[in-house]
């Protein structure tokens, strides 16, 4: 009765008018309404195209358009040295089956995973009302012995809002979509796969600097995460810089 989406309904003064037996009998008679059409979607501006470890990807991919979470199980499963991924969210199991295969069919791959920290400890209620709780995923993650590490944003309630990939140091996936279930059937997103060195290098040094922010997963709930990002940060690290490679209006 407290939820935020109840309401209050009235009684009707008159009692209404319902149909007799026969009457639903005759209504569950005869086919079933057609289902509305599914859409359809044109075709997108040309995207170019990058290639990685033999498989060729889009450079650019689009939801609804495209099955970005496939794309992303094939480039699991071409990476041969090494999975550096920074997920706000996980909850493909698709994804998760892949990862899995790298881990037991890569000897030697290096796979490194920094996970928000609301996502790995979830906490108070959902939209339905029901307890938040960790992700199937997320705990096969755990369950499976794989390297976590645990990172919040930069006030109490700030996340870690990344969703990228470098693989192999060769190839870098960027953009809105999180690797959650709600992106890939539901919303519309956009990713790029770069294999540009500077912009790949650029990404595998953010990723590196983000970890040295983060906790282990093991020690990430009794951590004693501070109120802002003053004196979170390791001594002796550096937020990672680019070169300013581009151009804009004379910029």
């Amino acid at each position: 009765f407290s939820h935020t989406r109840a309401e209050r309904i009235v009684a009707p003064t008159t009692e209404p008018e319902l149909p007799n037996e026969q009457d639903v009998i005759d209504g569950l008679r005869g086919p079933p309404a057609p289902l509305p059409p599914q859409p359809t979607w044109g075709a997108l501006p040309d995207r170019g195209s990058v290639e990685f470890n033999g498989e060729t990807f889009p450079a650019n991919a689009v939801r609804p358009h495209d099955p970005i979470r496939d794309l992303l199980v094939k480039a699991i499963k071409k990476s041969e040295k090494s999975i550096h991924l920074a997920l706000y969210e996980f909850n493909l199991p698709e994804v998760m089956e892949a990862l899995r295969w790298a881990k037991a069919n890569r000897p030697g791959i290096d796979i490194k995973i920094v996970v928000d920290y609301q996502h790995v400890f979830p906490a108070g209620m959902n939209s339905r009302g029901e307890e938040r709780t960790r992700s199937t995923e997320i705990q096969a993650l755990i369950d499976g012995g794989f390297d976590i590490e645990v990172l919040r944003g930069v006030m109490a309630s700030g996340i870690m809002h990344h969703k990228m990939a470098v693989f192999d140091g060769k190839m870098v996936e960027f953009g809105s979509y999180n690797w959650a279930v709600t992106a890939e059937k539901n919303h519309f997103e956009s990713v790029k796969f770069n294999t540009e060195k500077k912009r790949v290098d650029f990404y595998e040094r953010v990723f590196e600097w983000m970890r040295q922010q983060s906790v282990p997963f093991a020690t990430a709930e009794d951590h004693p995460w501070n109120k802002t990002w003053k004196g979170r940060r390791k001594s002796g690290d550096q937020t990672p810089m680019g070169e300013a490679d581009i151009e804009f209006n004379g910029e």
